[in-house]
């Protein structure tokens, strides 16, 4: 493995080593260029960069590395990780996808169907959602999305067809998102984690309820958010984490599922309150719980 910190103007004179399998940089703000090219570096499996404000391109030839599965760009703002503006086609044994600067869209790039794990942040990802599907990528277990959605108020809308392998899905900084799709979620039968996170302008869950299958859920920063699922939230669910959404008052009607072990809230001073031991209005629906946890205490240590 190549490891590069923090201080370095480049770490090659053309080439990296031959055998390398793992290049990882991070915090090289003085760093503008890597490598001329990686077409000798066959045996590379991963490539990192993070936080690299001065890079402005990656090596040529990635496309060609059979053995690379995992690419990760991040906090590289002037980065543009391919540059010829020709469509690119990532290697067949690709397992993870995360890159945040530097393209476009993200049609500019043939995701191989086999990839298990994409993280999409601060691109425009409409496109693809709605013209090409993330549905082809039959292998997929966690899609990451976060921003790159400005003008839509429904998510997934009839036009994108998630694929249904997906078992982690994380939407975030959806500006103008007002409302989740039961159509578009219910479908996710393998669905065990969904995280919502900074969609201010959500302001209720979908009406036919949450994948049956979801063991966790962790909405976060939701200031509009006022309620729950009216037919409660699926009788599967062991984690149910809740942070910053002032808005919220009270849990389903019918109460939390048996099934729930842990529940956190912080942040959410209506519900605190009215989750208070044994006088809150809505401590009879949480009394059943193992761990909860209020603004940080476990609050059967109180």
């Amino acid at each position: 493995m190549v490891l590069v910190e923090e201080g370095t103007n480049s770490c090659s004179r053309g080439e990296l080593p031959a055998t390398l399998k793992r290049l990882f940089i991070v915090s090289c703000q003085k760093l503008e260029s890597i490598a001329k090219s990686l077409h000798r570096n066959s045996f590379l499996e991963s490539i990192d960069v993070r936080e690299c404000e001065n890079l402005k391109a990656l090596p040529t030839g990635i496309q060609s590395l059979s053995l690379l599965h995992d690419l990760f760009i991040s906090d590289c703002p002037n980065l543009v990780p391919f540059p010829d503006g020709e469509r690119v086609f990532l290697p067949p044994n690709f397992r993870y996808f995360c890159v945040d600067t530097g393209i476009s869209s993200i049609r500019e790039i043939t995701l191989p169907s086999n990839l298990t794990s994409l993280w999409i942040s601060r691109l425009e990802i409409t496109e693809i959602l709605l013209e090409s599907g993330l549905h082809r990528l039959s292998s997929l277990k966690m899609l990451k999305i976060d921003g790159g959605c400005p003008y839509l108020v429904s998510f997934p809308t009839p036009e994108m067809l998630l694929p249904t392998s997906l078992t982690s899905l994380s939407i975030a900084s959806f500006p103008k998102l007002q409302n989740l799709s039961s159509e578009g979620l219910l479908i996710l039968a393998s669905l065990k984690e969904l995280f919502i996170v900074k969609c201010e302008e959500l302001t209720s869950f979908p009406e036919d309820g949450l994948p049956p299958s979801l063991l966790e859920l962790h909405i976060v920063a939701c200031g509009k958010l006022t309620s729950f699922p009216e037919d409660g939230l699926p009788p599967s669910l062991l984690e149910l984490h809740i942070v910053a959404c002032g808005k919220l008052t009270s849990f389903p009607n019918n109460g939390l599922p048996p099934s729930l072990l842990q529940l956190r809230i912080t942040g959410c001073p209506l519900l605190e309150e009215n989750c208070k031991k044994d006088l809150g209005r809505e401590w009879s629906k949480i009394a059943h719980i193992p761990y909860v946890e209020i603004d940080g205490k476990f609050v059967y240590d109180a």
